[in-house]
């Protein structure tokens, strides 16, 4: 890229105005509307060119990672798919189930969680089989449990989920982590044990104490070791083939109370999108 000067003195302003005390006699002021001065551009795209670009932009969803178990079992099921099932396994998790800060309303988070599921149903039925079907609906349902644990810090805004307890290679069955059991049960006490880590106190005090409180409460084992089950306001939906699943996800939606009904249209759309040319 060349840059030319706009007249003989230069680009250096600063060493033709103010190294010569000149400034002052090249400024002059004048009155009027800014917009006599301001000259715009214009560009013009045709509905044509409107619907192309409309249909090149598609957002491509990052893998979920979440757990190192978690992430093993849908690399696992999704092997050997067609590149847009994959993309719709990707995009339901980013999108409905961790939709993160993109979708702060509570109530919208949950109805998209619940869609989220319903859309992983279908895939199921449709894209894959067997036990395949089943570890990828399992695995789904793990996720959807973790989003279930969002909580946001109202000091510093920062989100964090209860991930699932994984043992360690050769512990038993009933192998339980008092550090990830403290953040279930006793977050306050979690918190303080992170900042003890962090500033160098007694940590280790806080977890022996903890561990012989957990002693004494054994509902704290069970509420461990509880599997979370999400009620659906979408199961009974009609998942034979794809147009009568989108009417009728369509009638359930209108029959929803939330005022962003809309956000729900267009995830049901995309998902159509992401399937539509297989």
């Amino acid at each position: 890229m060349n840059i030319r000067s706009i007249d003989n003195r230069g680009m250096n302003l600063y060493r033709n105005y103010a190294s010569e005390n000149r400034l002052q006699n090249e400024l002059n002021f004048v009155t009027g509307n800014i917009s006599e001065h301001v000259y715009r551009d214009i560009l013009e795209i045709s509905p044509e060119g409107r619907q192309l670009a409309a249909g090149a932009i598609q957002h491509h969803a990052l893998p979920y990672y979440g757990t190192a178990e978690i992430y093993q079992s849908l690399q696992e099921v999704m092997e050997g798919l067609e590149p847009e099932v994959k993309e719709a396994i990707h995009h339901l998790i980013q999108a409905n189930l961790m939709p993160d800060g993109s979708v702060a309303n509570p109530e919208d988070r949950v109805a998209l969680l619940e869609m989220g599921l319903i859309q992983a149903r279908y895939l199921a039925e449709h894209y894959l089989s067997g036990d395949r079907a089943a570890r990828f609906l399992e695995t789904i349902d793990k996720i959807a449990a973790i989003a279930q644990t969002r909580t946001v810090d109202p000091d510093t805004g920062a989100v964090s989920y209860l991930t699932p307890f994984q043992r360690p290679e050769g512990a038993p069955e009933d192998y339980i982590n008092h550090g990830e059991l403290m953040r279930l049960v006793e977050p306050e006490t979690y918190k303080k044990l992170h900042e003890q880590i962090i500033q160098g106190g007694d940590w280790a005090r806080t977890l022996v104490d903890f561990v012989i409180r957990a002693a004494e409460h054994p509902e704290w084992r069970e509420r461990y070791f509880q599997e979370v089950t999400i009620e659906n306001r979408y199961q009974e939906a009609n998942r034979s083939e794809m147009a009568s699943f989108l009417k009728d996800m369509e009638r359930l939606i209108q029959q929803e109370t939330l005022a962003n009904r809309d956000l729900l249209r267009q995830n049901m759309a995309y998902f159509f999108k992401l399937l539509e040319k297989m």
